[in-house]
């Protein structure tokens, strides 16, 4: 169970690092009634479909898909991003007719921690357990062991400052700290520091996320790159100017149609990645991409692309740099891809990907230079699932490749990569 953005690259890893499994990556509202469980399976569900989703009477709208993979038989329950899992407080809702009842405020947390409390193994990662307060990961701790913390009164009181302010009780703060810290370490926690795996990570490291998508309009102007495929006919549209000119625009429309499926849940990743309190550097190609991620995130951005003067972006770099309520850069690639040091944040994530790996490598390693005080960077790739994007980030790998080979004096064969976009398009024709 994770973030929907999440779906795609536990699959990928899942495949990538397991043998003899059998990988089901569910999505939207369940409409089963049946469900069995394969030998050997694994299955990935994103944590907002798994409950029911209710109406204003408390009736059920949309059915999730809990109850249905509850009785299945399921062994273990992994919760990835369990930090996300700490709203399990009651709101009361009143019927026309004037009837109280009280449901989940958070449905999704409550049915995490019914399906946890079932299964035989619950297992709950996250690199930022605790975002604000210990009162967050009590939901957490009770299903993960309701046996060392059984109750919320008695956690609240004795971890969270409780104290009354006349008219109810604040939970908001801290106490007992470094004797909650030992009875985690002792008992249900692992915590893994990056400091005390450096020696197995290094320095850059490249992580594609795969992100599903909404493909009508990516279909519409799939088909129109098809018949601009099927009007060449076997001819070389990059020995001809004009062609090519007309190719690269089909392509790019295609590209452009790419990201905007994907635009909504990559703001979702971001906003994943920065509760954990890092910084993190974007990158982009068009203006509508770095706008809708501008207006976004406001206050908490800043931004660098073709039209900022050479005075801006160097204040823009600074407040970046300096000011700690800014928390997101977002820059177009070419703009803002060489020249400028970014070490405030670690990690890049690049959302459009160019035609030149040299240019990807260039704009990662805005944050990877002198300055740096992390000693490991990852360059995070949101990658549209079954698009052409799969295909560019193929081959920009095998290019990449060639310039090792050139590097280390040994031959190799470049390839046009239009062309052999292309050739993958007319083979589907």
């Amino acid at each position: 169970v994770c973030p929907s953005t999440l779906k795609w690259n536990w699959a990928r890893e899942a495949n990538m690092w397991l043998k003899d499994v059998t990988v089901r990556v569910l999505g939207g509202f369940c409409k089963r009634s049946v469900w069995t469980v394969r030998e050997n399976e694994i299955a990935i569900i994103n944590d907002d479909v798994l409950a029911d989703q209710l109406d204003k009477e408390g009736k059920i709208r949309r059915k999730g898909w809990a109850s249905l993979l509850m009785r299945a038989g399921y062994k273990t329950l992994i919760l990835d991003e369990c930090h996300r899992i700490k709203n399990v407080k009651k709101k009361t809702i009143v019927k026309d007719n004037g009837e109280k009842y009280k449901v989940p405020a958070c449905k999704k947390a409550d049915t995490v921690l019914q399906f946890a409390k079932q299964v035989k193994y619950f297992l709950p990662i996250s690199g930022t357990p605790i975002e604000n307060r210990p009162a967050e990961f009590f939901p957490t701790l009770n299903a993960l062991s309701p046996e060392l913390f059984p109750n919320w009164w008695t956690f609240a009181h004795r971890y969270c400052a409780a104290k009354s302010n006349g008219w109810g009780w604040d939970f908001k703060g801290a106490s007992n700290t470094e004797e909650l810290h030992q009875i985690l370490v002792n008992s249900v926690m692992i915590r893994r520091l990056k400091k005390d795996v450096l020696k197995d990570l290094p320095p850059k490291v490249r992580s594609v996320i795969p992100m599903e998508i909404d493909l009508k309009q990516y279909e519409k102007a799939e088909t129109e790159l098809l018949s601009y495929v099927a009007k060449l006919q076997g001819k070389s549209a990059a020995k001809d100017p004009k062609q090519k000119a007309e190719g690269l625009a089909t392509i790019e429309r295609l590209k452009q149609a790419a990201v905007l499926g994907k635009l909504k849940a990559s703001i979702e990743w971001i906003e994943d990645y920065l509760e954990s309190g890092k910084k993190l550097v974007v990158f982009a190609t068009h203006q509508f991409v770095l706008d809708e991620l501008q207006n976004h995130f406001k206050k908490r951005c800043v931004r660098v692309d073709g039209s900022t003067s050479t005075s801006n972006r160097m204040k823009i770099v600074d407040i970046f740099q300096g000011d700690d309520s800014v928390s997101l850069f977002i820059g177009n690639i070419r703009a803002a891809g060489v020249g400028i040091t970014l070490t405030a944040a670690s990690d890049t994530l690049t959302l459009e990907l160019g035609w030149t790996p040299g240019g990807h490598d260039q704009a990662e390693d805005r944050v990877h230079r002198i300055g740096q005080d992390a000693d490991s960077v990852t360059a995070y790739y949101i990658v549209a699932k079954d698009t052409i994007e799969e295909d560019i980030a193929a081959l920009l790998d095998e290019k990449r490749d060639v310039l090792a080979q050139v590097m280390d004096g040994k031959p190799a064969k470049d390839r046009d990569m239009l062309t052999v976009l292309l050739k993958k398009y007319a083979e589907k024709l």
